[in-house]
Formats: C-alpha cells, structure tokens, sequence
C-alpha cells in the first residue's frame, strides 16, 4: 500500500499531472485568440498564415525540441519508473523476511535493462503525445479552412470581399460573433442566425464549439477535451511506467509471477475480470499453468485511465501447494472470450455477465464490488 500512496503522491502533486492540464489550457487559450483573430481572413495568403501561427503554437504541446512537454515526460516518467523499481524490491525484500528467507541477494541495481525499460517507456509517451500534437495541426487547419469554404461559397460574402467590406464592418462582426463562440462555448441564437444569414452551416457551428470546448482531439469515436486528456495520459503512463518497472525488478531477480491487487468497487468494469489473479511474466509458457500477463487487457494495469490497480510480487517458492492451487483455480476461471480484448469489449462483457456468474469467473474481482444499501 506505501507504493500506491507514494505513486499516487507524486500523480497528485500540483507540480506534475496538474502542471501538465494548465500548460494544456494555456496553449488552448492562445489556439482561441489566434482563431478569433485570423478565422475570418479573406485571402489564401492570409489563410496559410493563420494556418501555421497555430500550427506554432500546437508544436509546445509535442516534444520536438525543448518543449514544455518533453520537459514534463522526462522528469515525469521516470520519477514514476524509479517508484515502480522502488516498490517491487521493497515488496520483495518483505515476502523473503515473511518466508524467512535472506533478503540480502536480492538484486536492487539499477542495469541495462532498467535503462531500456525507463527508455521504452519514455519514447512510448512522447510519440502518443507527438501523434496528438499533429492530430490537433490538422483539426485546426481544417476548421481554418472549412470556415473559408463557407465564406467564399456565399455570393455575398464575395462581393463584399472585392469591395473590401470583409476588412471593415462585415469583417469586425464576423469576428466578433466567433469570438463569442469562444467566449461562451456555444452558438448563442442570434449569432447562429447572423452567420447563417452569410453562408455558414451546422457543421461549421458544430465544428466551432468543440474546438472552444477544446475538443480538437479525436480517440476513438469520441472528441476529448484537450486538457484533459493530457491529464488522462499523464496519470495512464505513469502508472503504466510504475507497472513496467516493477516486472524488470522482479525478472531480475527471477521471479517469474505476479498478482494484480484489487480493492473495493461501486460496480464491475473492465478491471474486475483481473483483480486479484496472478499472472505469468517469465519467458515461454509457465510449468506452473498461470497464463501470461501479456495475454491480459493492456498487458495488466493500469486497464483503464485514473485505473488504480497495481501489481505485486507473487514468488510461487514461498507458496504452499494448495495455495497455488486456489489462485490457479481463480486466475484460469476467466473464459478465454474475455482475453485478447479491447477495454469496451471487457466492459460489455462483464455487463452482460449475471452477478453470480461473475462471482464464479472473476472471485476475486467480483468479491470486491460494494454491495447496495437497501433503501
């Protein structure tokens, strides 16, 4: 529990996860103030220029150069790298003194293969948030340059474009209204009828509140708000760096399984399938039977962002046979259907499944959910 309270500190800490959501809204508030300020631009000339001063300003929330967030993901990364380290030897170091073993051969050094894991783990993170970074050039581009579609089909924005009306009064209403769209992230009606009285459409209406909302990047089906996802992302790959460390500790010291922890939940999710079971990490398949940890939904915690399951050393020596025995029992009860999932193929599954088959399949996860309260 000392691991999770740590990691979940260094996650927590305004210096990390937090500093990382405003560096995300102050980028998104500049992105605003450049739209508002060069959206209504008549020219191509003038389009391109809009085009790549945002373009200037979504390159901070990448890590090519000195970024922000190359900064962030440096420092932040292996901070929970080295906690993940940190925990499994302690753990470790604690089940040898329970079985009265001698805890002094255990490995804690820090090789080549804490090195490659911490690296991996680093350039996983940066290129997610590098692929974001360009995945937000091209929405804001687009709107850019859809906004100047809609401009330019309609007859008498034209007119007023060659007579350079555009730059005066029917320019400063234009940029005005859209301003407003910013200012109070919707399309209030009147603006919605000024502007589709010069051409504009739902879609472009559509596309302007989620970019206020900061909604300019697309996972899935869904459209997520920039800043939050940069605070989904962090608390995912630093839990996901404090899980990896923890399995190169342990192979080190050729500890071949681990058990993913569980704890109190209001309702089964994707997580419940796993709680609780233990998990192969040595190479080839295991003599023992456990299935391996790669087979599990992500490769084992976290499952899910803000997931808060953890992995713990399961040294198998220090076991009794009926021991084993119970926990192969209810790791292999898990169908086979729920492996080599996505996270909302689990979720489906488990909402499809009965409480008390859920019980049977998943004991340890399933033992976990609250009961409800009579009314």
């Amino acid at each position: 529990m000392a691991a999770t309270r740590e990691l979940n500190s260094l996650i927590n800490n305004a210096r990390t996860v937090a500093a990382l959501e405003a560096h995300a809204r102050r980028v998104l508030a500049r992105i605003e103030k450049q739209l508002i300020a060069g959206v209504s631009a008549a020219s191509s000339q003038q389009i391109a220029g809009v085009v790549r001063k945002l373009n200037d300003i979504v390159s901070s929330m990448g890590v090519k150069g000195k970024t922000f967030m190359k900064r962030w993901i440096t420092r932040n990364i292996e901070s929970a790298f080295v906690l993940g380290d940190d925990a499994a030897t302690r753990q470790l170091r604690e089940q040898f003194k329970k079985a009265l073993a001698d805890p002094k051969g255990i490995k804690a050094g820090w090789g080549s293969v804490n090195q490659t894991s911490l690296r991996t783990m680093t350039a996983a993170m940066e290129a997610t948030m590098g692929t974001r970074a360009e995945q937000m050039k091209h929405a804001l581009g687009k709107l850019v340059r859809d906004t100047q579609t809609s401009l330019n089909s309609n007859i008498a924005i034209q007119r007023a474009t060659i007579n350079g009306v555009i730059r005066r009064a029917t320019g400063r209403q234009l940029r005005d209204d859209i301003a407003s769209i910013f200012l109070r992230n919707t399309v209030s009606p009147e603006v919605r009828k000024r502007l589709a009285s010069i051409g504009f459409r739902g879609r472009d209406f559509g596309a302007w509140e989620e970019v206020a909302r900061g909604q300019i990047i697309t996972v899935g089906k869904i459209r997520i708000n920039v800043a939050s996802y940069s605070e989904l992302v962090a608390r995912t790959q630093m839990r996901e760096a404090h899980t990896v460390a923890g399995i190169a500790r342990l192979q080190q010291n050729q500890i071949d399984h681990v058990q993913i922890s569980n704890h109190a939940q209001d309702k089964p999710d994707e997580c419940t399938p796993w709680a609780g079971n233990v998990y192969y990490i040595g190479e080839g398949d295991d003599s023992a039977g456990f299935p391996p940890l790669s087979s599990v939904l992500n490769g084992g915690p976290p499952f899910h962002p803000r997931c808060v399951h953890v992995i713990r050393p399961y040294v198998i020596v220090f076991k009794t046979a009926d021991a084993i025995q119970k926990d192969l029992d209810a790791t292999n009860a898990l169908p086979k259907r729920f492996f080599g999932k996505e996270s909302q193929d689990i979720r489906r599954l488990v909402k499809e499944t009965s409480a008390k088959d859920l019980r049977k399949i998943a004991p340890r996860g399933a033992s976990d959910i609250k009961k409800k309260k009579a009314a």
